[in-house]
């Protein structure tokens, strides 16, 4: 479980329902005008419509999220705001040829945002050496559904080790799962027994603390596919590898 103020890149995605403002995906603030997510999060299906945005959100059934201190005191965040979505960009060739396939991208907010304690960007992997360097150990954060099958209010993170995407390749045929992996454009981490990133943490960052950045978080990969069993089978997950996408990012941004 995380504490406030932890994860202040996490976005919440707030589609139209019948009727019902819900959230189904996750993002990350890559600037004060710019979310990255998974391109199967806003190509939707069925009856479910991207209207929002939320920033600043920790646990959704609170108004405010506040961290009590030792002496009593408490230091509370400000309220979580949902911003109307401008306009969005998925990659051209997502799903094309192959399923799974360039799941990556862009939604521009219809306002700037004013970063705060609880709203503040991540990094991204702009520099050679960072996206070269070899990263062990990942960290994914969402609000998706637990081991118990059902899903947190509260977002939650877990702890994921890189697995070579050849391996993961062979662990998917031998549950027969027909998946085609990309070694270039696609990553696969997993955890112990049966800690996953599942349904609803989708479009969310999977990333790791570098030492290259001064210490700062940065997203190597976009929570894109996974089996529907998480949390029961024990099977890796799927990521967009968002190295390669670093050139597609920055070109398709507006000023």
């Amino acid at each position: 479980m995380t504490r406030p103020f932890e994860y202040p890149w996490m976005v919440l995605l707030l589609y139209i329902w019948k009727g019902v403002l819900t959230d189904k995906c996750a993002g990350s603030l890559i600037n004060n005008r710019y979310v990255l997510t998974a391109a199967h999060c806003v190509r939707t299906t069925g009856d479910f419509k991207l209207s929002k945005v939320r920033l600043g959100e920790h646990d959704k059934t609170k108004e405010i999220d506040c961290i009590v201190c030792e002496d009593g005191n408490e230091y509370c965040a400000d309220r979580p705001i949902d911003i109307d979505i401008e306009s969005t960009v998925v990659h051209s060739e997502y799903n094309r040829p192959i399923r799974f396939r360039h799941d990556i991208a862009l939604l521009r907010m219809a306002q700037e945002v004013e970063f705060s304690d609880s709203i503040s960007p991540l990094c991204l992997p702009v520099r050679e050496d960072v996206r070269n360097t070899k990263v062990a150990k990942y960290t994914v954060t969402g609000w998706g559904i637990t081991e118990q099958q059902v899903v947190s209010d509260i977002l939650l993170q877990a702890d994921l080790k890189h697995m070579p995407v050849p391996e993961c390749q062979q662990k998917m045929k031998e549950n027969g799962l027909r998946i085609d992996l990309s070694e270039e454009y696609q990553m696969c981490a997993g955890g112990d027994g049966l800690v996953d990133s599942c349904k609803g943490d989708s479009g969310g960052p999977l990333g790791s603390y570098t030492d290259l950045t001064g210490g700062q978080f940065v997203q190597y990969g976009i929570v894109s596919a996974g089996v529907v069993s998480c949390g029961i089978v024990c099977l890796p997950g799927i990521y967009t590898r968002v190295n390669a996408y670093m050139n597609w990012i920055v070109e398709n941004m507006e000023p």
